[in-house]
């Protein structure tokens, strides 16, 4: 799937609490004040397409 898409739906925000278990999945902050943490888009598309093609069997 393009970034563009899951950009553009929001698929890339997270939340303001950070687990242990969800760190290694976080890009960065917001720079905008927020304090969301941004999610990795590509570690989300390779975990998306592992588990369609696991789902595909």
């Amino acid at each position: 799937m393009p970034y563009e898409e899951y950009q553009s739906n929001k698929v890339h925000i997270g939340t303001q609490t950070k687990s242990q278990d969800m760190q290694q999945f976080i890009h960065e902050v917001a720079a905008d004040g927020t304090g969301l943490h941004l999610i990795d888009i590509e570690q989300t598309d390779e975990r998306l397409q592992l588990a369609a093609n696991f789902l595909g069997m």
